[in-house]
């Protein structure tokens, strides 16, 4: 059984409740800090298994449908809560702005018809970025590169299934998406400091930055990591692809490079990548009456949100111009 880190970081708020900061054992992560690199993955691969029972009846794919996608923000949602760093609303549904643009696409994990776990890949838009508002200067530096950038957003797995694995199949239904479907060139992410070694050490990431407070995270503590996407599968090669350095998935003898490039899994269900090399895969899209649904259902006004975001979401969606729906919206 692997528990491959954190999987509960980022959220979206400004309501000022216990940080999750407040929680962290700050003695253990300078002593984190002192683990080598090849050290640290060392212990990593040992701890990296997945048993095929931890993995029965689950699917990862992307969420098509507003069910889905409702139960994925509910999801988030209560994991916020649950850690002190949002508090309950009527509705119970983690609101973004960043979920409803055409670009950003859900990654969920499920068992029957129950979500278990999901991330969003948030590309960039006229809206930015979500971890902007802690790490401005250093997505404008990949921006201003011209580099094709995308963040790695809400990851949450539900409670009662931590620890078997399904974080780890999110990541690579995200990244082979990035990478094959989408052609991102820098996948950029918002960390809690003791999670660094994982992401820096394990998964290759670097770090872009100083650590900040995370402002809309009730001042939670934050680092900015990236991974040039492209580059990063020939570093996962040269690191990982030998023979002492294996990883079991459900019986399956593999290792972090043929994980991220080559497996194809059962249970990890994808489209098919596009035949022309520089085509893009089309995230599902949201059809308008289900952002008319989900705006409701969140209690949310279009014509309260910051003004880039209205004006964003209203060309993406020019049905929600229509006058019946702001009336709905002032009835609720």
């Amino acid at each position: 059984m692997f528990r491959p880190g954190n999987e509960r970081f980022t959220a979206s708020t400004s309501v000022r409740v216990k940080s999750f900061e407040d929680r962290v054992k700050r003695d253990r992560q300078w002593l984190r800090g002192l683990i080598p690199g090849p050290l640290y993955r060392n212990q990593m691969l040992q701890r990296w298994k997945i048993d095929a029972t931890e993995l029965e009846n689950i699917s990862i794919g992307l969420a098509c449908t507003l069910d889905l996608r409702q139960q994925a923000y509910r999801l988030v949602h209560a994991s916020y809560v649950d850690r002190g760093i949002a508090i309950a609303t009527r509705s119970g549904l983690k609101f973004s702005p960043f979920h409803l643009m055409p670009g950003t696409t859900t990654f969920i994990a499920t068992s029957g018809e129950r979500v278990l776990g999901t991330v969003s890949l948030v590309e960039d838009s006229p809206i930015g970025l979500p971890m902007e508002s802690a790490h401005s200067s250093e997505i404008s530096l990949l921006r201003h590169a011209g580099r094709r950038i995308a963040e790695v957003s809400t990851l949450c797995v539900a409670s009662d299934v931590r620890g078997k694995g399904i974080s780890t199949l999110l990541y690579q239904a995200l990244f082979r998406w990035a990478r094959h479907h989408r052609h991102i060139e820098d996948l950029v992410i918002a960390v809690h400091p003791k999670m660094r070694e994982f992401f820096v050490h394990g998964l290759l990431f670097e770090q872009m930055g100083p650590k900040q407070q995370y402002g809309s995270l009730n001042r939670a503590l934050s680092l900015p990591l990236r991974i040039d996407v492209p580059r990063a599968f020939s570093r996962y090669r040269e690191i990982y692809d030998h023979g002492n350095r294996a990883i079991f998935i459900a019986g399956y003898r593999t290792n972090l490079y043929r994980f991220f490039t080559e497996d194809t899994l059962t249970c990890v269900r994808l489209p098919d990548v596009a035949s022309w090399p520089l085509a893009l895969t089309s995230p599902p899209a949201w059809a308008e009456d289900d952002v008319r649904a989900h705006l409701l259902a969140c209690g949310v006004e279009i014509a309260r949100l910051p003004r880039q975001a209205r004006k964003t979401i209203e060309a993406a969606y020019p049905g929600l111009l229509d006058n019946s729906f702001y009336d709905a919206a002032n009835d609720q």
